[in-house]
């Protein structure tokens, strides 16, 4: 008789555990179903592949935060017969969120979709830029672009921290904004669409410019940023590094840089900052604030102008990171795009004539 109660005891031990762990699941399925007990709480934009199937979702819900069990929900969809419904695209959830609300949001078509793809070239302008986002977007105007562009809260970035706010710089978001094809949300707010290039610039310096570097030229991120804007403007092309040398070599020696790029030039045919971007910005030449043509006039200031004049590509970039090793001061170009480069200006008046500019 004791045995066989014994044995009745043992069984009754893994009954009881069995029990218990389904009196859990149900528990966890019922506080899970109302968004109960999910921990810190979270806020993602969630994708879903054209080819995930529900317990892909139901895996990512989990692995996202949005979710505590992966399983409960994935035979909830199957109990409502919700998977077939289920939509591609990005959806914003929270973990503050029932089964419900999860399913109604991502049942419906109201996914963000990222189709719309802007094209911004190497050596755009701000205001070019501003102007080819608003145009191919229809989602913000130029102005309001440049307005986020220059006055938005982007302090998340250390280098939009450090970028120099007093003196003469024209518009403080120039140069930043990385050229390169874009696709963005069809409902972004302009902060989104701005934070899209910022993050991208943002993205690149950190794998691509070191604070090592940065001493050994004794420069800062920014110096660069202007630097490679110039060589954008005076080259685009296989003669970046070249360029690049010319001008570190004036900056050492504390010369002025002597850019047609950015000058005293008035003439529309010339690629030139101050004539045919400041002057039309502010209404014309007499119009620039006082000081500020001056300060980007590489003819009148030594060193660099007060900021960049377009955005400048990786390549330009790099130009402005790691010049080529030469003696020249001087280059100039003839109409089919030859480069001359002098060390005297001796050197540079026959290579004038070579170009036939005299």
């Amino acid at each position: 008789m004791k045995k066989f109660l014994i044995f009745l005891l043992v069984l009754a031990i893994p009954v009881a555990a069995v029990g218990g762990f389904f009196l859990h699941l149900k528990n966890g399925f019922e506080k899970d179903m109302i968004a109960e007990g999910r921990g810190e709480y979270v806020e993602v934009e969630f994708e879903i592949g054209k080819n995930d199937y529900p317990r892909t979702v139901c895996d990512n819900l989990r692995a996202a935060g949005i979710i505590r069990y992966n399983q409960n929900l994935y035979e909830y969809i199957k109990e409502t017969g919700t998977g077939p419904s289920i939509q591609n695209g990005t959806f914003k959830l929270n973990s503050g969120m029932t089964y419900d609300e999860i399913l109604e949001v991502i049942t419906k078509p109201q996914g963000r979709k990222a189709d719309l793809w802007v094209t911004i070239p190497e050596g755009t302008t701000l205001l070019k830029a501003a102007e080819i986002v608003a145009e191919t977007t229809g989602l913000c105007t130029a102005e309001e672009f440049l307005d986020v562009a220059n006055n938005g809260d982007f302090s998340k970035y250390s280098w939009w921290n450090a970028i120099p706010t007093d003196g003469y710089r024209f518009m403080r978001g120039e140069g930043y904004l990385l050229p390169d094809t874009y696709n963005f949300y069809n409902d972004s707010s302009v902060y989104e669409l701005v934070d899209r290039f910022y993050s991208a610039f943002d993205a690149y310096v950190a794998e691509s410019v070191t604070q090592e570097k940065l001493d050994a030229l004794g420069m800062t991120l920014d110096d660069i940023i202007v630097l490679a804007s110039m060589v954008q403007e005076e080259a685009g092309n296989e003669q970046d590094a070249m360029v690049s040398s010319v001008f570190h070599n004036r900056l050492r020696d504390g010369w002025k840089l002597e850019s047609n790029a950015s000058s005293y030039i008035k003439n529309d045919a010339d690629n030139n900052y101050v004539h045919n971007w400041l002057a039309p910005y502010y209404g014309g030449w007499t119009l620039i604030p006082e000081g500020m043509a001056e300060a980007y006039d590489t003819y009148a200031v030594a060193g660099l102008p007060a900021g960049p004049i377009s955005n400048p590509g990786r390549a330009a970039i790099e130009a402005a990171l790691n010049p080529a090793e030469s003696d020249y001061f001087f280059f100039v170009t003839d109409p089919e795009g030859n480069y001359y480069y002098g060390v005297t200006a001796d050197e540079h008046y026959a290579n004038c004539v070579k170009a036939g500019l005299y």
